[in-house]
């Protein structure tokens, strides 16, 4: 099983249930992923991207999240085996900062506990285990930064609107 594979598709789909929910934001967003953006597919109001970081956007495409993985594979206890670790950062873009601060603060609420770990390899993912996301030293679940891009008129216009959402967590079969 490829689980650093697994625990970022099963972390867009937590991401992808979270924006889909009317609850989240009054109404429910169509989400949409690279695939779409490559493709020219043109989004319905109210959307979001997800993407992996590095992909090239244009504020036309706002908000969107791009998303930085990072998992290592080591001890979660002392005698015990050796399971993956994930440190994850959302970068938000938004239209305006009221719309960056409304996502970011939507996955800091949304995705504090746990999600499901899903399998991808068979035709339909199957249930395999969870991510417990956990506080960091500071006592945060989710830890919001709003960028800084230094002088605005020297920028493209995605990056006047950015906040970084970090958290980390566990993954752990059932």
């Amino acid at each position: 099983m490829k689980t650093p594979r697994n625990a970022k598709l099963s972390f867009y789909a937590a991401l992808e249930t979270l924006f889909e929910d009317a609850s989240t934001f009054g109404t429910a967003y169509n989400v949409y992923y690279e695939d779409d953006l490559r493709g020219d597919v043109t989004p319905v109001r109210p959307w979001i991207y997800l993407l992996d970081a590095g992909i090239p956007l244009k504020m036309e495409y706002l908000p969107a999240i791009a998303i930085w993985f990072q998992p290592s594979y080591r001890l979660f206890q002392a005698g015990g085996d050796p399971i993956w670790h994930v440190n994850v950062a959302c970068d938000v873009f938004g239209a305006n900062r009221g719309e960056r601060e409304d996502v970011a603060a939507a996955i800091a609420e949304g995705l504090y506990s746990s999600f499901a770990i899903n399998n991808y390899t068979a035709s339909s993912p199957v249930a395999w285990g969870t991510a417990s996301i956990y506080e960091n030293p500071q006592g945060e679940y989710w830890n919001v930064i709003y960028e800084s891009v230094g002088d605005p008129l020297k920028v493209e216009g995605t990056l006047l609107n950015w906040s970084s959402c970090s958290s980390q967590f566990w993954v752990m079969p059932t």
